[in-house]
């Protein structure tokens, strides 16, 4: 495990000298003090999903707050960002279940009934898969792909 002072050196080194484990605890709760805090904002329509594997999982909200439809859902197993790779073969099986919950708030939030899907089936080359050989891509909905993708890069 890499210890805390690491992150702190490496953003002394990055940013300033001034940089230190007491200016960041400063600034994180002047942050906190001005936001509410990650827990306490105030928006509508929101999907928080962390991955049990994901280093960032405890920067991102646990609360469900149905009402506002906030949701937040941890994936056992899952990596950082791994709700929005391409679905394969050897994927942990709680994704499946997320991605559906994904699609759902989404449909609620654009209006849409049923999603446009659109389903294949591909066999990729082994060198472009961890799993080797007989990985697949299957059930994407590109549709949801691409909104995932350009909300990302809209934050």
């Amino acid at each position: 495990m890499i210890p805390l002072s690491f992150y702190v050196d490496l953003c002394t080194d990055v940013f300033s000298p001034d940089v230190n484990i007491k200016t960041i605890v400063k600034g994180v709760h002047e942050l906190y003090n001005r936001t509410g805090g990650s827990e306490f904002f105030d928006a509508t329509n929101i999907v928080f999903t962390r991955g049990s594997l994901d280093p960032w999982r405890a920067a991102i909200p646990s609360r469900t707050v149905p009402e506002k439809h906030i949701t937040s859902i941890m994936i056992e197993g899952a990596s950082h960002c791994a709700d929005m790779y391409i679905p394969w073969t050897y994927e942990p099986h709680t994704l499946k279940p997320a991605r559906r919950k994904i699609e759902e708030e989404l449909r609620y939030f654009t209006g849409e009934e049923e999603p446009e899907v659109t389903t294949y089936q591909t066999e990729l080359p082994e060198e472009y898969t961890t799993a080797g050989k007989g990985a697949q891509i299957a059930g994407v909905n590109t549709k949801l792909i691409l909104f995932s993708l350009i909300a990302f890069f809209m934050v």
